[in-house]
């Protein structure tokens, strides 16, 4: 099995996602929607909130063939299935697996707890562990990393939430 994206409409993630585990071919299939734990500021206030990790989009674990593309082409709110000259291509293991290690089994991507040594950042524990190297910047004050992710072939920042438990610089 393969993963795929579905271009869907943004804000009906999740509802795409409960319409595909209703049809025919839920059985078939694993299908997710990533999201990131983060705090956000508003009105002085400090909120922890779940987001969306890429907004418009739900992945699909399935053995694609016409038959499934059909069927999930006729579901209301997706717009399309992502292909490349093709009527659909799978993303390639090397960029989904650092998504699916990033996520719990509930789709969220949790905090990770980071130590910054003159400017060289050591994830401790969390779903960023053993990627710094894909860490680009860290926002101490926001709380928030910048990682490189690979998606459907394009280098994407995303922002993840972490909590800085030493600053020696």
């Amino acid at each position: 099995m393969s993963w795929y994206a579905l271009f869907v409409k943004t804000g009906e993630e999740e509802k795409v996602r409960n319409w595909i585990y209703t049809q025919t071919i839920a059985e078939q299939c694993n299908c997710i929607v990533p999201k990131r734990k983060i705090k956000e500021r508003k009105s002085g206030r400090e909120y922890e909130v779940t987001r969306i990790l890429f907004p418009g989009y739900v992945f699909i674990n399935i053995d694609m063939d016409f038959e499934h593309y059909y069927k999930i082409k006729s579901i209301p709110k997706i717009l399309k299935i992502l292909g490349c000259g093709s009527y659909f291509t799978e993303i390639q293991p090397n960029e989904m697996t650092p998504i699916l290690r990033l996520i719990k089994e509930d789709g969220i991507i949790d905090y990770s707890n980071v130590i910054i040594e003159n400017s060289i950042v050591t994830v401790k524990s969390g779903p960023l562990k053993g990627m710094e190297v894909q860490i680009k910047k860290i926002d101490k004050r926001k709380e928030r990393a910048q990682v490189l992710l690979n998606f459907m072939g394009v280098p994407t920042l995303v922002h993840l939430g972490v909590k800085v438990i030493m600053n020696t610089q």
